[in-house]
């Protein structure tokens, strides 16, 4: 209770910017049995790409750059990593819904 009590007023004292240049990491995780769909270049360009065909309508950052009217602004990169194990082990085979964690 006391940590629920401490983030509601760290983030009523210092909300999220809504102006800047904002830095955001991106972390992908893959299971060593499971290999991840895309790659992380697939997805910095769906986090920091410029409008595209492919990645319509926006990027997130294009998307908060368009409705800040260019105020808010996200750079960052994208890293990704595979996981020591298995899905089951980290999710007990159900794909982290069931409860039961390791």
């Amino acid at each position: 209770r006391a940590a629920t009590r401490a983030w509601r007023k760290r983030s009523v004292e210092q909300p999220v910017p809504t102006s800047g240049a904002q830095p955001l990491l991106v972390c992908l995780a893959s299971y060593a049995d499971r290999g991840a769909v895309h790659d992380a270049a697939y997805w910095r360009a769906k986090f920091f790409g410029n409008a595209s065909a492919e990645y319509e309508p926006y990027s997130f950052a294009a998307f908060y750059a368009a409705q800040s009217y260019g105020a808010l602004r996200y750079r960052g990169d994208v890293h990704a990593a595979t996981l020591p194990r298995g899905v089951a082990y980290y999710a007990n085979g159900a794909g982290g819904l069931s409860g039961d964690y390791p």
